[in-house]
């Protein structure tokens, strides 16, 4: 692996977005940086906008100041934080953009980088605490008590079920909880009751999926067999045997895939949440125990209980890294590498599976998580300049050349109130006539996509319609999806966000 590769390793999807940008007329701007991580400190920086702007938090066990690591340049701490954090056991990401801390006597705390703060929420102090996090936030579970502690990146709800408690996680608008019969409860934020209770044949732990709305579990009495639920009402939507027991569960960020590790044979099985098709990804000498997708949903890194492994989701070639298995290492980052802790050291390990350079400098048993959020020295928008990309070392300047055809793409002006969900969205097509967009949008649908059609106008108050798939959650769904679209489709499409004042 060449120099230029472990220092441009996420150049390559960052390149891809801004240039589907320019030939489309719609996109994230650049910030101008060329790459360089900006000279910045503390509570002045403000959130970017684009694909650049995740970033991997560095936090001390031992309490004191975070940092934070540019995903194109892992190495190299951009910010560091102000405030200091408390010392804590364990700490988890929720949201993308925040992270909660619990420490030894149960205080749970939630930490906000972008601004800087830390807030103590409520605490947990029985023997049994257990953590779920899903794309809505996360959950502290008393197993025993059955109490529960929902934290979201801006609000906390504290419950008592009044009994034991098998499995909970948050999903839209409220938490649910698998209690023993076994019996599936749902609970409202800031409710005193449940607002719908079922029988269910399943058995913990669970996967949140498709965006809060879909659960899926092993089945109670036949551990070959995966269900998928509804939440409200809770029904089975879905049901599917495979050859082997399920020994490991995991969903694509999109949620459009479900990865089962099975024993017998050994390997992972790749299961489409719609239709419910399957097919062998890899084979492996040992059931998989754990399984954990990249940021970006490329490969998938999975661990058998002796060794990790890197799955490609296209080819499924299986790599193995290094590394010892923890609650956040190995993550996987863009372009293959993986960053992959062995002992005290923390290091990157390229798409071969080797050591790539120098260990980080970092503190010895440090956390490492990703969020959404990168420090810029100004806000970024969604409306492209029209800067040519520049070249990266050794690669020639991409093409950027608008063909006429799609020269006079709309360009926003005045924000007005949306006509479709508020959320992230991949953008598959624009056009001044519908009907084309139409189709290609209930092509989609056919296939299992959430799809709108949205109207907008330039700048001439010409009026255009953009064929979006969503919304997603987090621009990391989106943009997950918009991979999936140019792997099965190839269909090339650009991620973008809408909200109220879009």
């Amino acid at each position: 692996m060449t120099r230029y590769h472990r220092q441009y390793f996420g150049f390559r999807v960052l390149a891809g977005l801004l240039l589907a940008a320019a030939c489309g007329g719609e996109g994230e701007s650049s910030d101008g940086t060329n790459g360089r991580a900006p000279e910045l400190h503390g509570t002045e920086l403000v959130v970017g906008s684009t694909l650049d702007e995740w970033s991997v938090l560095v936090l001390d066990p031992a309490g004191g100041t975070a940092a934070l690591h540019p995903m194109r340049a892992p190495r190299e701490a951009a910010w560091e934080s102000e405030t200091k954090l408390p010392a804590f056991d364990e700490v988890h990401s929720i949201g993308g953009s925040s992270v909660v801390l619990r420490s030894r006597d149960g205080t749970v705390s939630r930490f906000d980088p972008a601004a800087d703060a830390v807030e103590t929420l409520d605490r947990l102090q029985g023997e049994a605490v257990s953590w779920t996090g899903s794309d809505h936030g996360g959950v502290f579970v008393d197993g025993a008590s059955g109490e529960i502690l929902a934290v979201l990146s801006d609000r906390a709800w504290r419950y008592d079920v009044g009994g034991p408690v098998e499995w909970a996680a948050a999903v839209q608008d409220g938490i649910v909880v698998l209690r023993p019969g076994p019996e599936l409860w749902l609970v409202p934020h800031g409710a005193a009751e449940p607002s719908g209770e079922a029988g269910v044949s399943v058995r913990s732990p669970g996967l949140v999926t498709a965006w809060g709305r879909r659960l899926v579990f092993v089945d109670a009495e036949d551990d070959r067999s995966i269900q998928v639920l509804t939440v409200e009402p809770t029904e089975t939507a879905g049901r599917v045997e495979l050859d082997g027991d399920v020994s490991a569960l995991a969903a694509s960020p999109s949620s459009h895939e479900l990865y089962a590790g099975v024993s017998d044979p050994p390997g992972v099985v790749v299961v489409n949440r719609f239709s419910f098709s399957t097919r062998l990804l890899a084979s492996l000498d040992r059931p998989p125990v754990e399984i954990r997708p990249s940021l970006f949903g490329e490969y998938l890194l999975v661990f058998d209980g002796e060794r990790s492994w890197r799955i490609e989701v296209d080819e499924g070639n299986v790599v193995p890294i290094p590394g010892d298995w923890g609650a956040d290492l190995p993550l996987g980052l863009p372009d293959g590498f993986v960053m992959v802790r062995t002992g005290e050291e923390v290091s990157l390990a390229g798409p071969d599976g080797r050591i790539e350079g120098d260990p980080f400098d970092v503190t010895a048993g440090a956390a490492l998580l990703p969020v959404r959020w990168t420090p810029v020295p100004r806000v970024l928008t969604d409306e492209l300049q029209g800067r040519p990309l520049a070249a990266a070392p050794g690669r020639p300047a991409p093409d950027t050349t608008v063909p006429e055809a799609e020269a006079e793409q709309p360009d926003p002006v005045s924000p007005a109130p949306p006509d479709v969900p508020v959320g992230y969205y991949a953008i598959v097509g624009s056009a001044r006539q519908r009907d084309g967009i139409d189709a290609l949008v209930g092509d989609l649908e056919g296939a299992g996509f959430p799809v709108q059609v949205q109207s907008i106008a330039d700048r001439a108050g010409t009026n255009w319609y953009r064929g979006l798939v969503g919304p997603y959650a987090t621009r990391a769904e989106a943009e997950a999806a918009a991979r999936q679209l140019q792997r099965e489709r190839q269909l090339q499409s650009w991620v973008t966000g809408i909200d109220a004042d879009s």
